[in-house]
């Protein structure tokens, strides 16, 4: 935290974007659910972990997303062939349309990322 602080400017912001593992498809999915996908993710945070990281002397959380650039639907996609012990190396041809077909029928239902927690989170915080 330190580094990043010295790397900034005041007023200067962090935006970070980790898997919420308090989301919908991280209780649903558990061991299988890809936001805890290491060695990328080797701690995953909460809400409360971000105010204790970033702490009121040094940063000011600006905004705390239950959404980010990632699409939500991905993470649970990619849990779900994680559940069906896909081998990975193999060819992905063959599950194109049956994602094509889940992406639409699951739309609606995705669409209410930006209200409850669907896998990602993304959070802005300032340097004071």
């Amino acid at each position: 935290m330190n580094k990043l602080y010295d790397c900034l400017n005041t007023g200067g912001k962090l935006i970070i974007e980790v898997p919420d593992y308090n989301s919908i498809s991280a209780r649903k999915q558990k061991q299988y659910w890809q936001g805890w996908h290491s060695p990328r993710h080797m701690t995953l945070f909460s809400e409360k972990g971000f105010q204790v990281l970033f702490n009121s002397d040094k940063w000011k959380i600006i905004d705390h997303h239950k959404y980010g650039t990632l699409d939500a639907f991905t993470l649970w996609w990619l849990g779900k062939m994680e559940q069906q012990q896909i081998n990975w190396s193999d060819s992905m041809e063959s599950k194109f349309w049956p994602l094509a077909f889940l992406k639409t029928v699951s739309f609606p239902f995705f669409l209410f990322e930006k209200f409850f927690p669907m896998g990602i989170q993304l959070v802005v915080i300032e340097k004071k």
